[in-house]
C-alpha cells in the first residue's frame, strides 16, 4: 500500500521534467541576483550556494546546473567567477509580459455573477484573503499564466469551529470561498481521469514558523507541509509525513483549476506553454554574449605586453602611461597583445540580431508574406501588415479566451462551496488594438537597447512625473519622486519586490 511519502518522493513525471524550467522562466522574468548570481563569492562553495534549488518531492536534488552564465571549456574557474561577478542581465521578458497583460485588460471584463452576486460582492476587494481585488487577482493570474504557461488556483473555504446562524455570522467571520495561487513547482503529484479531471492533487506548502518575534528560532525558519486534496476530503501532513490535519467537503471535485496561457498539445491537462518559452532562451544567449563581449573589451583595453628576453635585461617592468621601457637594440620592439577587434564587432552584430528576434517573436509575427509574382512592394507591404495584424490579434484573443475559460471555472468552483451552480458569465474582449501593442513593444525595445543606467532612469522618470502632475504641490511631488528613486535603486541592485512574494508556498523560499 502506498503512503504519502511515496507520493511526495516520486513526483509526477511532468513535475520532474519541467520543474527547473519553471524556475528558469520565473528568474528570466524577475531578473536580479537569482538570474545572474552577480554577487556570488569568489569560491566554489559560494557559487554552489547560489545554484538553483531543484526538488524531487521533499528532497533537494544537487545539480551541476549553476546558473545562466556558461563557463567556456578553456576558461579557468577563477576567470569565470570574475566574469560572473561582473555579469549583467538585460531583462527582455518582464516588459514583454507586462505589456501583454496591460493590453489584455485595457478593455473592461463583462461580468454577470448570477446567483452568487451577493457573495462575490462581499469578496470583491479580498478575493484571495490577502486583500487583492478581483481585478488585481485577474492581472496577477495573467502574469503567472504567461510566465509558467499555466498557474494553479485552489478554491478554498476558511475553517471555522463556531456555529453560523445567519448571513451576518457568515460575513463577520469571513466565511466565504476564496482563491489562492499555487506555482507549478509546488503542485507535485496528481492523477487525472480520462477527461483530464483530477482524482486527487498533492501540494507542497511553505509557511513561516516564527510568528512570535520574542521566541525566534533561527534553526526553524520555515515549515514544509503537504496537502492532499481528493474529491471529498483534504489531508495535511508535516515534513515527516505525519498527519496533522484533515477535513471533508461535499464538492464532488478537487477544488483546483489549472489556468492556461496556452495549453500544451502534448498533455491533456496540467501543462501549458510559457509566453517566454523561446524568448527566455534567446535572452540567456544575449546575457552570455554580453558577458563574453565585455571580456573582449576589457582584454582590448588592458592588453598585456609581450617582450623578448628575461626580466634582468630590463630597467623597468612596471609599464604604464607615465613610465618607459628600455629594451636591447638586438630585440624586436615590444608590443601589446589583445584579441582581434573583429571579434567584438561580431558579438555586437549577434547581440543586435538576437534583440531584434526577441521583439519579432514578442509581436507574435510569423514573418512577412512573400509577394506573389508581379506584386509591387507596396502591395506586398499591405499583405504583410494584414497578415501580421490578424496573427497578433488572434494570439491575444487566444490568451484572453484561455483566461476567460479559466476564470469561469473558478467561479463554478466558488459556487459549489456555496452549494450553488454558477449561472452567470465572464466575457473577456476578443479584439485588440495591435498598433498600440506594437508601439509599446517598440518603445520597450528602444529603451532596453539604450541601457543608459540608473541615474538616467531617475532623471527621465522625474521629468515624466513633473510633466504628468504640473499642478501638484511641491511637497507631494517630492514624495513621489523620492519613492521613484528608492524603487530605481532597488531595481538596480536586483532587490525589487519579487513576484514569488505575491503568492504563497513557493519552493524558492525553502
Amino acid at each position: 500500500m502506498s503512503s504519502i511519502k511515496d507520493l511526495v518522493e516520486s513526483p509526477h513525471i511532468i513535475h520532474k521534467t519541467y520543474n527547473k524550467y519553471w524556475d528558469f522562466f520565473l528568474d528570466s522574468y524577475e531578473g536580479g541576483p537569482d538570474y545572474c548570481k552577480a554577487s556570488a563569492p569568489n569560491s566554489p562553495g559560494g557559487l554552489k550556494a547560489w545554484a538553483f534549488k531543484i526538488f524531487a518531492g521533499s528532497r533537494e536534488v544537487q545539480s551541476s546546473f549553476s546558473g545562466n552564465l556558461f563557463m567556456h571549456p578553456k576558461e579557468r574557474k577563477e576567470d569565470y567567477l570574475d566574469r560572473l561577478r561582473m555579469s549583467y542581465y538585460y531583462n527582455f521578458c518582464a516588459p514583454i509580459i507586462d505589456i501583454y497583460t496591460d493590453h489584455l485588460f485595457k478593455q473592461p471584463i463583462t461580468e454577470d455573477f448570477g446567483s452568487i452576486e451577493a457573495d462575490v460582492e462581499a469578496r470583491k476587494e479580498n478575493i484571495d484573503n490577502k486583500g487583492s481585488s478581483i481585478q488585481e487577482f485577474r492581472k496577477e493570474m495573467a502574469d503567472l499564466a504567461q510566465i509558467y504557461g499555466h498557474i494553479f488556483v485552489i478554491s478554498d473555504m476558511p475553517v471555522f469551529d463556531g456555529e453560523v446562524k445567519s448571513r451576518a455570522d457568515l460575513l463577520n467571520n469571513n466565511l466565504l470561498p476564496y482563491f489562492t495561487f499555487h506555482a507549478p513547482q509546488n503542485v507535485i503529484n496528481w492523477a487525472l481521469d480520462d477527461f483530464g479531471r483530477p482524482y486527487w492533487v498533492l501540494l507542497r506548502e511553505c509557511s513561516d514558523n516564527n510568528q512570535d518575534p520574542f521566541n525566534f528560532d533561527k534553526e526553524s525558519i520555515n515549515s514544509i507541509t503537504y496537502r492532499l486534496w481528493t474529491t471529498t476530503e483534504w489531508f495535511r501532513y508535516d515534513k515527516d509525513y505525519k498527519l496533522i490535519g484533515q477535513g471533508k467537503h461535499n464538492l464532488g471535485i478537487v477544488p483546483i483549476n489549472c489556468i492556461f496561457d496556452k495549453q500544451s498539445k502534448k498533455i491533456r491537462n496540467f501543462l501549458g506553454i510559457s509566453s517566454i518559452a523561446d524568448i527566455a532562451f534567446i535572452a540567456r544567449d544575449i546575457y552570455n554574449s554580453s558577458s563574453e563581449l565585455k571580456q573582449i573589451l576589457r582584454d582590448q583595453t588592458f592588453a598585456f605586453l609581450a617582450i623578448q628576453g628575461t626580466s634582468s635585461e630590463y630597467d623597468e617592468l612596471s609599464v604604464g602611461t607615465s613610465k618607459g621601457l628600455l629594451y636591447p637594440t638586438d630585440r624586436n620592439v615590444p608590443q601589446y597583445i589583445s584579441p582581434d577587434s573583429a571579434n567584438a564587432s561580431t558579438y555586437f552584430q549577434h547581440i543586435d540580431r538576437q534583440i531584434s528576434k526577441i521583439f519579432q517573436i514578442a509581436k507574435l509575427e510569423g514573418g512577412s508574406v512573400r509577394p506573389a509574382e508581379g506584386q509591387s512592394a507596396e502591395m506586398q507591404s499591405g499583405v504583410s501588415k494584414a497578415w501580421d495584424f490578424n496573427q497578433t490579434n488572434s494570439a491575444l484573443s487566444k490568451k484572453a479566451g484561455s483566461l476567460e475559460d479559466g476564470e469561469t471555472k473558478l467561479w463554478q468552483t466558488f459556487a459549489k462551496w456555496e452549494d450553488k451552480e454558477f449561472d452567470g458569465s465572464i466575457i473577456y474582449p476578443n479584439e485588440f488594438s495591435i498598433q498600440s501593442l506594437n508601439d509599446d513593444l517598440n518603445e520597450a525595445e528602444k529603451m532596453i537597447r539604450l541601457q543608459l543606467g540608473t541615474e538616467f532612469n531617475k532623471v527621465e522618470k522625474e521629468a515624466l512625473i513633473r510633466k504628468k502632475f504640473p499642478r501638484m504641490p511641491e511637497k507631494d511631488l517630492k514624495k513621489m519622486v523620492d519613492g521613484m528613486i528608492i524603487q530605481e535603486e532597488k531595481t538596480a541592485k536586483g532587490t525589487s519586490g519579487g513576484l514569488m512574494d505575491r503568492f504563497p508556498f513557493s519552493n524558492k523560499s525553502i
